[in-house]
């Protein structure tokens, strides 16, 4: 990963690892104020552990840390995980503000996706609402209750989605969600919040899905979950939830849509260094990993939003 070059930097390895995309916010009025006090660059850059961890970041500001603090060699490096993935409070919004916009285009007939659209802006505004709360442990923790209550259903509504494209089985995606809501319902009842069955939580520190509470962190890169909940993130259930988003449409004959839509998760394990298969290995914990994916599915459904006649002819044409 790019961070992890920061060493080369000429400055304490504490405080190059600092620089967190969501800290960039407050290091921007930092910037301003020591700039106009003329204080040398490398005592501004030294200040780093001082700052608290912030949210909205913006192009220009980020462009302004890195030319900063930054070796040359590292700055085109930063600025494209930047632009790639402007992680932050505001990103979030403008991502539910993009899909509640895409799914009030749709018309009446295209309800299926116009729920499906808005599932997700929902989950948008609830992680946007996470970056400013997530130090306020009484409304993080009522959010993440909300966020789960989103998360669990989300296999359901990628279900009703999929079948707007494939009207001739309908059989087959009735059966498919009425799986994924019955498999919702009882995800639902594995965090504390609404645990009926009285089941005790897993307590893992390897794994944010086992944290003990539930509530929100800066992550890395990203906010992250924190969940007190039952399952140990090498459950069968945990590994039913990995797939439940892509087998069905997997084996349907809208298989080529569920290969780009596995394709995503698979970029970002990638990308910021998550192991699927073993978490301890990663560079990021497994509750920012989850916040990550689904602020990155909007890539995935506002294309298929836009096209949404295109695809349908293609998988239905004669």
């Amino acid at each position: 990963m790019v961070f992890e070059s920061q060493t080369r930097l000429p400055l304490r390895a504490s405080h190059a690892n600092s620089l967190n995309v969501g800290y960039i916010f407050q290091l921007q009025q930092e910037i301003r104020i020591h700039k106009h006090n003329g204080r040398p660059r490398h005592d501004y850059c030294a200040d780093f552990t001082k700052i608290p961890k912030e949210t909205s970041p913006t192009f220009d500001t980020a462009r302004a840390l890195v030319k900063l603090c930054l070796a040359p060699e590292l700055q085109r490096d930063i600025i494209y995980i930047i632009y790639i993935m402007c992680f932050s409070e505001a990103q979030s919004y403008l991502n539910a503000a993009i899909l509640t916009g895409l799914s009030f285009t749709l018309k009446s007939k295209e309800w299926k996706l116009i729920i499906a659209g808005m599932w997700l802006a929902l989950k948008e505004l609830l992680q946007a609402l996470l970056y400013r709360y997530h130090n306020d442990k009484n409304i993080s923790r009522i959010l993440m209750i909300v966020s789960w209550v989103n998360i669990s259903f989300q296999p359901f509504l990628v279900a009703i989605a999929a079948s707007y494209f494939d009207p001739k089985s309908w059989k087959y995606w009735n059966l498919v969600a009425i799986i994924m809501f019955i498999y919702g319902a009882y995800f639902l009842t594995t965090i504390e919040a609404f645990d009926i069955q009285g089941d005790d939580s897993c307590i893992d520190a390897t794994s944010d899905l086992c944290a003990g509470e539930t509530g929100a962190y800066m992550g890395k890169y990203h906010i992250a979950y924190k969940i007190n909940g039952e399952l140990d993130p090498d459950s069968n259930v945990w590994k039913f939830a990995k797939i439940s988003y892509f087998l069905p449409i997997l084996l349907s004959k809208l298989w080529p849509m569920g290969i780009l839509f596995l394709l995503l998760p698979s970029l970002l394990s990638y990308v910021y260094g998550y192991n699927t298969f073993d978490i301890s290995k990663s560079q990021i914990r497994d509750g920012e990993w989850g916040a990550m994916w689904c602020f990155a599915t909007i890539m995935y459904v506002a294309p298929v939003l836009m096209f949404r006649k295109q695809i349908f002819n293609y998988f239905n044409r004669k």
